[in-house]
């Protein structure tokens, strides 16, 4: 949700859309239409049944704490484009620099929750609150691990796969020579198939037939090892490797 409102007699729940070209919201059949200034028109995903579909969890959210309250629901575009609508929608659609005014405008009516109790259902939806995380991408889009070609990606020509030798991945095509191209590997499983890596997964991943390379390079590589003997496992937090990214890009 990008924005929530809750007051004494209502919750009021704003979908923030950054869309900079003209919009088009048709009623028949009901769409929304992004219009490029060459005339180009783009269907968009109708942001009142994404607003609905919210309002609908969130009911349902509420409900099981034993809270019920009318939700109300606003679109909001957060640039000053040109709108045209065709018929009044269901929901009111408006630009970010009228929803205080239109917040105020709401009258209250009945009063359902006290001060207490509003500060009360801000701190559950805070600490219900967790990050979207689409990965791994072979449950999301039921993909067969099988189908995910294995090798590490050549960062200058995208050739697949590189080869470890003379402790360096070598892309034959083009030439390039990198010491720390695994952990890009390293994501890339971390993203589609599991957040966990064992060596010998590792080494099919990579295509390296070592296991003491592999090893090596898991050990320098920014994860973080979990158990002992046959059992252990190599965590990947993706957290770790976008952290190390900043910091080197910071010295440019």
């Amino acid at each position: 949700m990008d924005l929530v409102l809750i007051t004494p007699a209502f919750i009021v729940i704003s979908e923030v859309k950054n869309l900079a070209e003209k919009i088009v919201v048709n009623s028949n059949p009901f769409q929304f239409i992004k219009e490029y200034p060459d005339g180009k028109r783009q269907p968009l995903k109708n942001p009142i049944v994404e607003l609905e579909r919210k309002i609908y969890l969130f009911e349902n959210w509420l409900k099981k704490r034993k809270i019920e309250i009318p939700i109300k629901g606003i679109v909001a575009f957060a640039y000053n484009n040109e709108l045209n609508i065709e018929e009044t929608p269901s929901m009111d659609i408006m630009f970010t620099y009228e929803v205080a005014a239109h917040f105020r405008s709401l009258p209250v009516t009945k009063e359902i929750l006290n001060k207490p109790e509003i500060h009360s259902i801000a701190r559950k939806i805070a600490n219900s609150h967790q990050e979207y995380n689409p990965f791994p991408l072979i449950k999301r889009f039921d993909i067969q691990p099988a189908h995910i070609l294995p090798g590490v990606i050549c960062p200058t020509c995208n050739h697949l796969p590189m080869i470890w030798m003379q402790k360096k991945w070598i892309c034959h095509p083009c030439g390039y020579a990198g010491k720390n191209d695994h952990e890009s590997a390293l994501k890339d499983w971390s993203m589609l198939i599991k957040n966990s890596i064992t060596n010998r997964e590792f080494r099919y991943f990579t295509q390296l037939e070592n296991r003491n390379t592999a090893k090596k390079l898991l050990a320098r590589s920014p994860i973080e090892l979990q158990g002992l003997g046959r059992s252990s496992k190599y965590a990947i937090i993706l957290e770790h490797f976008n952290q190390i990214e900043g910091r080197q890009k910071s010295l440019y």
